[in-house]
């Protein structure tokens, strides 16, 4: 499996990191040696570890910007597991975010390109969580804090049991019901509120920049989206990376769908 979803656990030093949230105890990983970048950590929620890493690495194959996620691996060496689950995210901890203003949105074109973009992939990858954007010191947007995506937000009990058949009843569930959704309402919902934001009084006015995500999804091989999902097995149960498998082959088919009526 590639190193590059993957960090050891033992590279780091970990400590408290005070946020605002509701991850649970977020942990600061601090690189025992140079050339590894400090992440902030989530240990509690099992559904953090699978949805960060999965939208993180979907979002760079769309070439939109958002923190990397490493899934944390035990050390090889005999180490004692320092996390409160098996199920770890380490997210590249980016310093210098600041706000930005509906102004700046409006005086910059690379700015809206990507606020549209991260409310784009909300929509897609069902961010039921505030959408959450921030500027970096060199003028780009940055979207963050993806537990609560992918319908996986009640996957707690379900994975901690340890019951394949609970779980896979539950997937089953979940999958079902996202093929029933429209998804084509809520991406105009999330076009009006881009629109709205931008300032545009049109709503087709921002479809350019709005549609390009969906469209970079839909263009994303099968072997790439394999990859990612196969690190998932290093971690969680098979059952977990099946789930992703289709429901981002039944995303591709809504999104087409809903292109279509564009």
């Amino acid at each position: 499996m590639d190193n590059e979803f993957f960090v050891d656990s033992r590279d780091y030093l970990y400590q408290p990191f005070s946020h605002e949230g509701f991850s649970g105890q977020l942990l600061l990983a601090t690189p025992v040696e140079e050339g590894l970048a400090p992440l902030i950590v989530k240990q509690e929620q099992p559904c953090s570890a699978c949805c960060e890493f999965v939208y993180s690495r979907l979002a760079k194959e769309m070439q939109i910007p958002v923190p990397q996620a490493f899934l944390v691996k035990k050390s090889a060496r005999k180490e004692s597991w320092p996390f409160k689950t098996p199920y770890v995210v380490g997210i590249t901890y980016l310093e210098g975010l600041h706000p930005f203003t509906t102004e700046d949105l409006q005086n910059s074109i690379n700015m809206a390109f990507e606020y549209a973009c991260h409310y784009a992939l909300a929509v897609m990858f069902e961010q039921i969580d505030a959408v959450q954007i921030a500027a970096t010191p060199d003028g780009n947007l940055v979207g963050f804090d993806f537990t609560d995506c992918f319908r996986l937000s009640d996957l707690t009990e379900a994975i901690l049991k340890k019951q394949d058949t609970l779980l896979i009843h539950f997937l089953k569930m979940l999958l079902n019901a996202f093929k029933q959704d429209d998804f084509s309402s809520s991406a105009r919902l999330g076009a009006e509120v881009v629109a709205k934001h931008l300032g545009v009084p049109q709503i087709p006015a921002v479809y350019p920049f709005y549609l390009e995500p969906m469209k970079r999804f839909c263009r994303i091989g099968n072997e790439q989206i394999k990859e990612i999902l196969e690190a998932l097995d290093e971690v969680y149960p098979v059952a977990i990376s099946v789930y992703f498998e289709e429901y981002l082959a039944e995303l591709k088919l809504k999104i087409s769908k809903y292109l279509e009526t564009i």
